[in-house]
């Protein structure tokens, strides 16, 4: 929400597109943020995401002279189907996800452009807007390779964002609603370490290709080239959260003995 409220310090008149179930929320929250005389001056209104209206409703309030705020990463539009034709499919974070394309399909017919912002936290919650070159649509140019370039621009910034901050990125927990795994890869059985020159044998986890949280008291393990979780028990979260900050010197004959050798032939966990 930083963006919005952004645009309201400033006095930018916009409008929010918002999914239908979280209408009444963002309504309460703007009435307690600002009083009606704000309100009335920013012209601020909410329009159902999911109404088959909504983008004749959009380029209206564009006409208006209004912006418009869409959060594209929330993935609403209009229908809840995801296999329509209005999706698209893009590279995202090694894999691909489906993503809807009505931001830059109303950025073409109306010939308005698009600013990408992305909103992050620095260290101790402090609010970052990243704001990028606008995206000028281009009439000339064929409009669905507009949309398509203009998308996959966006969700360029955004897997940036990501990728340098994993853990502020709300959409991990529905993630699986969208992704388009068209290269799922196959479970694969590491060969044998072999290390005789090396004593200790030390091992790091492997972060490039694996994460873990934990939420409502259940521990998980995330693979990320496919976007995978499986249930782990709590000790053994608690093990990786030690090898991942390296509070014990863990050896791979420990993991073996402990019953922790799947890490090692999973590469959940690699040798130093």
């Amino acid at each position: 929400r930083m963006i919005g409220h952004y645009l309201a310090k400033n006095d930018i008149p916009f409008v929010l597109v918002v999914s239908k179930d979280g209408m009444q929320r963002e309504t309460e929250l703007v009435d307690s943020k600002y009083n009606s005389q704000k309100i009335e001056h920013l012209g601020f209104n909410l329009i159902n995401a999911n109404d088959k209206n909504s983008l004749l409703r959009i380029n209206r309030e564009l006409r208006d002279g209004k912006n418009i705020l869409v959060y594209v990463d929330g993935n609403t539009g209009t229908g809840n189907d995801l296999t329509g034709r209005n999706l698209l499919s893009i590279p995202f974070l090694n894999q691909r996800i489906k993503i809807r394309a009505g931001a830059a399909f109303i950025s073409y017919i109306s010939n308005t452009p698009i600013y990408p912002v992305v909103s992050t936290r620095q260290w101790k919650l402090v609010p970052c807007l990243g704001f990028f070159p606008p995206i000028l649509p281009n009439k000339e140019r064929n409009r669905q390779i507009f949309i398509e370039q203009a998308i996959s621009r966006i969700y360029k910034y955004l897997e940036n964002a990501v990728s340098e901050k994993p853990w502020q990125w709300e959409t991990w927990l529905h993630l699986h609603e969208h992704a388009d795994i068209v290269n799922p890869i196959a479970e694969q059985i590491s060969e044998p370490i072999v290390t005789e020159t090396k004593k200790k044998r030390l091992v790091k986890f492997n972060k490039e290709d694996y994460s873990f949280f934990s939420i409502a008291g259940k521990y998980f393990l995330f693979r990320k080239r496919d976007y995978q979780c499986f249930g782990i028990e709590r000790w053994l979260y608690q093990r990786l959260e030690q090898i991942y900050r390296r509070d014990y010197p863990f050896t791979v004959p420990l993991l073996q003995r402990n019953h922790m050798k799947d890490l090692i032939t999973n590469r959940v966990v690699l040798e130093i």
